[in-house]
């Protein structure tokens, strides 16, 4: 059999992707590749084979979803890159030499993960860049980082929006020329191989603590990386909480954490939604347990 295509059903809840991943193989002859749940009740099947057939076996399953659940949307990649296959089944984070790659960071978000490979798919496929990362918090916002020079990353973020958004909405896209060595540190957003060992010194920053909290990620990364460059802080990394909410903290002296969060705050708000932006100059000692 050719596996030249692959195939997504992605739908809300669980039992309408069984009954999908049933019928796919008895509709057509493709072969069953992964399964993926972001949470959010988003689950997504995918298989791969010839892509007539994987056509064929993708419009049958999204009738079934449909049937018994919610079909959230489909897609079909015929000639996927070959990084692609690796991508979708052991995502983590990849290390890269700046002096070869460049150091400037793309990000698209999308609603799902079929849309978030398909923006994967089109964007290295685009340019000289590599698919650093991908991750999800919640609520079906979906990212993948693309890392190389500026014009790469440009054209690979242009080009995923532009094939991703036919598939599902997009989120957020944006492009960080050059993000702060912590922020490297301390996001998943892929590591430079000359990355400074001080670089993820999170100790003994200040007293004094600053929260930014968003609904997406593209935001909080512009967030960490605009406080970072704005004031002598810290941050402390980022924190998963739901539903697509995700927050950051910055530790500093007072002046400087409250420099941050402002900086951080409008920097985020350009991209999409701040929750919550506030300082804390003398936190309790009950605080510094749970971060």
């Amino acid at each position: 059999m050719s596996l030249s295509a692959l195939g997504f059903v992605e739908g809300r809840g669980f039992a309408g992707v069984i009954k999908a991943t049933d019928q796919m193989p008895k509709t057509s002859e493709v072969e069953y590749f992964a399964y993926v749940n972001i949470s959010g009740s988003f689950n997504t099947i995918i298989y791969q084979g010839e892509v007539g057939a994987v056509k064929a076996a993708v419009e049958t399953s999204a009738q079934f979803v449909n049937e018994v659940g919610t079909l959230h949307t489909t897609n079909i990649i015929p000639r996927p890159h070959e990084k692609i296959y690796d991508f979708i089944k052991n995502n983590k984070e990849l290390s890269f030499d700046t002096s070869e790659i460049g150091n400037a960071l793309g990000i698209v978000e999308t609603k799902g993960f079929a849309a978030m490979i398909e923006a994967a798919d089109s964007g290295i496929k685009a340019a000289k860049v590599i698919l650093a990362n991908w991750l999800t918090i919640g609520g079906g916002y979906t990212s993948v980082f693309f890392r190389g020079d500026v014009a790469a990353v440009t054209a690979a973020v242009e080009a995923a929006e532009n094939s991703a958004s036919k598939i599902s909405d997009i989120i957020a896209k944006h492009i960080i020329p050059s993000p702060h060595q912590m922020a490297n540190a301390v996001l998943p957003i892929g590591k430079p191989a000359n990355l400074p060992k001080s670089a993820n010194n999170n100790k003994g920053a200040g007293e004094a603590l600053g929260v930014i909290e968003t609904q997406g990620y593209t935001q909080l990364i512009e967030a960490v990386d605009a406080g970072l460059k704005s004031a002598t802080v810290i941050s402390t990394g980022w924190y998963k909480v739901g539903s697509a909410m995700v927050s950051t903290i910055f530790r500093g002296d007072v002046a400087a954490v409250k420099t941050a969060v402002s900086s951080a705050k409008s920097a985020a708000e350009k991209i999409g939604k701040v929750l919550s932006a506030y300082v804390i100059p003398r936190p309790h000692a009950a605080v510094e347990k749970i971060i």
